[in-house]
């Protein structure tokens, strides 16, 4: 039997509502499976619509959340440049002394140490969300851009606590002690 004959059987089949898979598998052996398996389909029909609707829902939110765990920004300078500022005006915005921004930008300061009121405002002040924030802050530290070593190997980039940058920061006043200390 062809494979267009075999698809008219199945078709004929599957438009009857009473067709009944002995009857029908009795004058089309060859069949007998395709018609269990559409009265099964008839029966029990599976929720394809709901099951697609979800499933279709369930990957645009992991593709969402995907998304927005994999963007993370290259530069907290540029981010910055992005909204206008330069790193003088966004320490002075954010009251702390302007070493303590690159120690930020750099990733030299460790992120546990970092008070949530200044994550808070730093990304309220560049427009971004603290999560975004958060997954830049937490990567490995860099050492200074265009910096040359006499070793054969670059030296490690040490963090230190917030605390600690801002005690030993030399342009840190007595406003940014009370703000942050």
């Amino acid at each position: 039997m062809n494979e267009e004959l075999s698809d008219t059987i199945l078709v004929e089949f599957a438009g009857d509502p009473d067709a009944r898979v002995a009857d029908w598998a009795a004058r089309y052996p060859a069949q007998a499976r395709e018609f269990a398996y559409l009265a099964t389909d008839r029966a029990f029909p599976a929720p394809m619509a709901d099951s697609t609707r979800v499933q279709s829902l369930a990957l645009s939110v992991l593709r969402e959340k995907r998304q927005a765990y994999s963007t993370t920004f290259a530069s907290l300078k540029s981010v910055a440049e992005a909204k206008g500022h330069t790193a003088e005006s966004l320490a002075t915005a954010l009251k702390l002394p302007v070493g303590l921004f690159w120690k930020l930008h750099r990733r030299l300061v460790s992120f546990e140490t970092i008070p949530q009121t200044l994550l808070t405002q730093l990304a309220a002040t560049l427009d971004r969300t603290v999560d975004e924030l958060a997954r830049y802050l937490r990567q490995p530290p860099q050492l200074a851009a265009g910096a040359s070593y006499r070793s054969d190997t670059a030296p490690e980039a040490l963090q230190e606590s917030f605390a600690s940058a801002l005690h030993n920061d030399p342009d840190t006043t007595d406003e940014m002690r009370q703000s942050w200390g």
